[in-house]
């Protein structure tokens, strides 16, 4: 890799952190990258929401892994 991208990405970072921060965190970044709003956000996402969003997400990958995980079992 090009040492001066990854200078001026070391140097990025900082404005990336605090550009997460203000939304409310890595959780607020996934929340608002699945559709919520601020008002939704502010009010918090329940703990079973985001098990039943970890469980579907895991099982979409188990089944479009499925041939590699059968190849390796």
């Amino acid at each position: 890799m090009n040492p001066q991208a990854i200078q001026q990405a070391v140097a990025m970072a900082p404005q990336a952190a605090n550009a997460i921060g203000s939304i409310g965190g890595p959780v607020g970044f996934v929340g608002r990258a699945i559709g919520l709003g601020p008002d939704e956000m502010s009010a918090g996402v329940p703990g079973w929401a985001w098990f039943v969003l970890g469980a579907g997400l895991g099982v979409a990958a188990g089944i479009a892994l499925r041939p590699h995980v059968e190849k390796w079992i």
